[in-house]
């Protein structure tokens, strides 16, 4: 009796340690039955969920990065900051073309200006010079306007006065090309009006040119950038 209580007590030790070697084996390492693999349809569903949090995830990050720049916008500008967002604003390429269209127009001006004080002036020039004047106003605008969008938030609040005051310029640049331009198309002889349109042009593209001066004291624009542009197209035509 005693040897059969013994071998029971081994036995039942040996099933103890086998149930407790079996609880810990993870789960992955049981036999069972095989995980089943997920469709076509639950993969897609998998892949637009992930897909939707890294939009969020995008989403937030481009908030935060607009609030950063929102409360950087109302941080005024050090002396040194200033001048280095000028210098990047000065040497823009969009900038720098503008300024090159502004001189051909004043280059364009100031020789049918010439003309009409010499007395009578070829129709066919007139018209010409009225058209080129007119041309590289509309590219100097496109490259104001390009040049306003590739700045920072911030860059912009800070030379929102600057802004301001070319594009007021260019409102009175524009009247006052309409106004020359409907003088060189009249019929009859309007060589005074279109002297009188012509000054006035000039006048305000050297205002214009004197205000950027100001506003970039201290600082050139490279001439060889602007001299490519500046040489005079030949006049066709219209």
């Amino acid at each position: 009796m005693a040897g059969y209580l013994k071998n029971f007590t081994v036995i039942l030790a040996v099933a103890l340690v086998i149930l407790l070697t079996w609880q810990a084996v993870p789960a992955q390492g049981k036999p069972g039955k095989p995980k089943p693999q997920p469709t076509s349809q639950q993969k897609g569903d998998l892949d637009r969920d992930r897909d939707r949090d890294r939009d969020k995830d995008g989403d937030r990050d481009m908030d935060r990065d607009r609030d950063r720049d929102r409360d950087r916008v109302s941080v005024p500008l050090s002396a040194q900051e200033k001048a280095v967002m000028m210098q990047q604003m000065q040497k823009n390429r969009n900038h720098l073309m503008a300024i090159g269209y502004r001189q051909n127009m004043l280059n364009f001006a100031m020789n049918l200006r010439l003309q009409l004080e010499r007395g009578a002036v070829d129709r066919d020039y007139a018209k010409g010079a009225v058209k080129e004047i007119k041309r590289n106003f509309k590219e100097m605008e496109r490259r104001h306007s390009t040049h306003k969008k590739e700045m920072s938030a911030r860059m912009r609040e800070q030379a929102s006065e600057m802004i301001r005051a070319t594009e007021e310029h260019h409102e009175r640049i524009r009247t006052t090309i309409r106004n020359l331009e409907n003088a060189a198309d009249s019929s009859s002889d309007n060589s005074r009006q279109m002297l009188m349109h012509v000054r006035e042009l000039e006048e305000q593209l050297r205002m214009m040119e004197q205000e950027r001066e100001r506003n970039y004291t201290g600082a050139t624009a490279p001439a060889a950038a602007i001299g490519a542009i500046v040489d005079i197209a030949p006049i066709e035509s219209p």
